[in-house]
């Protein structure tokens, strides 16, 4: 299955978490294919931006297809381990330093 890849950037809380679930609604409804959210310019991500990840893996997954997120900083991706969120986002282990 082919992957669209959506780059994400700044700052994801609670003052854009609408307008990005919104934009990821319009690309899991109008597409057959898998997301891949590029998180090389993400600089900070609160719950309400881990919410809208997982909301978006669910519909993906009933549809049969795949969410990945890809170049996450060890910042942003702290959350996500804490929450035991890693696998199911498929979130690539960090490069050894």
């Amino acid at each position: 299955m082919a992957e669209r890849r959506f780059p994400m950037s700044g700052e994801v809380d609670l003052a854009v978490v609408q307008a990005l679930q919104d934009e990821l609604l319009v690309l899991v409804n109008t597409t057959n294919d898998d997301l891949v959210l590029d998180c090389t310019n993400l600089d900070f991500i609160d719950s309400a931006g881990i919410g809208v990840f997982i909301f978006t893996q669910r519909l993906l997954e009933v549809r049969g297809r795949r969410l990945r997120v890809v170049n996450m900083s060890d910042r942003c991706r702290r959350p996500f381990e804490i929450l035991g969120l890693t696998d199911l986002l498929e979130l690539p282990a960090p490069e050894p330093a």
